[in-house]
């Protein structure tokens, strides 16, 4: 395999702001769940359905996992709270944040893992589809052979 790399002089290198913007759009649309479903890449073998079945599997666990820890645990006095702008919260309730996030990424990161290792080729498929070609092409033969001997 050979690979050309075009040589560029100072004048026509491209900038920082540039190279960072199209990697930010490129990672965007692979790496980040939701907005691949949308914007899927190209040669993917990550399909749409996988992507919009691994949000919904994240939705739904984290629905789960916040329903487990519902009203759990002794009901905090007013001195352990810390208040951060407009929003209060307890220990209790940063430690059930953890919780839930220990319980619901493993499952949903082994989801994801499965799908995007699993699936055809690209090259794969478009054998395959040649091979199918193939054999219909081969069928009709043998059926126009079987047509003039009769």
């Amino acid at each position: 395999m050979e690979k050309f790399v075009a040589v560029t002089d100072q004048n026509n290198a491209p900038n920082t702001k540039t190279i960072f913007l199209a990697k930010t759009a490129i990672d965007l649309c692979d790496s980040h769940l939701w907005f691949s479903v949308v914007k899927k890449p190209y040669k993917s073998r990550f399909t749409r359905v996988q992507r919009l079945s691994c949000c919904l599997s994240v939705l739904f666990t984290t629905m789960i996992t916040n329903a487990m820890f519902y009203q759990v645990g002794p009901s905090s006095d007013g001195n352990s709270t810390t208040t951060v702008g407009p929003i209060t919260f307890n220990l209790r309730q940063v430690v059930i944040g953890v919780q839930s996030s220990l319980m619901v990424f493993p499952v949903n990161l082994l989801l994801i893992g499965l799908f995007r290792s699993g699936g055809q080729n690209p090259s794969t498929i478009s054998k395959c589809n040649r091979f199918v070609v193939l054999l219909v092409d081969i069928d009709a033969q043998r059926m126009k052979f079987c047509r003039n001997l009769e």
